[in-house]
C-alpha cells in the first residue's frame, strides 16, 4: 500500500515561497522564472504526452499481477494530477500564491 502525505495549503504556500520565491506554481511561471530547472515533458522522444509516459513508468515500477492495484492507482493519480494541473493553469493563469 502506498503512503500518502497530506500537505496543508499554508504549508504548501510556505514551502513554495521558500523554494521558488520568483514564481507561482504554474508551468508557465516556472519556465519563465527558473528555466534551468524546467523540463518540458512534451519534448520527450516520440512526442508522447505526460499521461502516456506516466503509464509506462507505472508499468515499470509496479510489475506483475500482484501489483495491479498499485499500478492502477499510479496511472489514475498521474492522469488526475495532470488534468487538475491543466485546469489550474488555465483557470488561475494570473493568480500568485501567497
Amino acid at each position: 500500500m502506498l503512503a500518502m502525505h497530506t500537505v496543508e495549503p499554508e504549508e504548501f504556500k510556505s514551502r513554495w515561497r521558500e523554494w521558488y520565491p520568483d514564481a507561482t506554481p504554474h508551468g508557465w511561471a516556472m519556465r519563465e522564472a527558473y528555466p534551468h530547472r524546467w523540463l518540458r515533458i512534451r519534448s520527450l522522444p516520440g512526442s508522447k504526452r505526460l499521461i502516456a509516459w506516466s503509464q509506462l513508468i507505472a508499468d515499470a515500477l509496479a510489475r506483475g499481477s500482484s501489483n495491479d492495484r498499485v499500478r492502477s492507482y499510479l496511472k489514475g493519480f498521474a492522469k488526475d494530477t495532470w488534468q487538475l494541473t491543466q485546469w489550474l493553469t488555465r483557470a488561475n493563469r494570473h493568480t500568485r500564491v501567497g
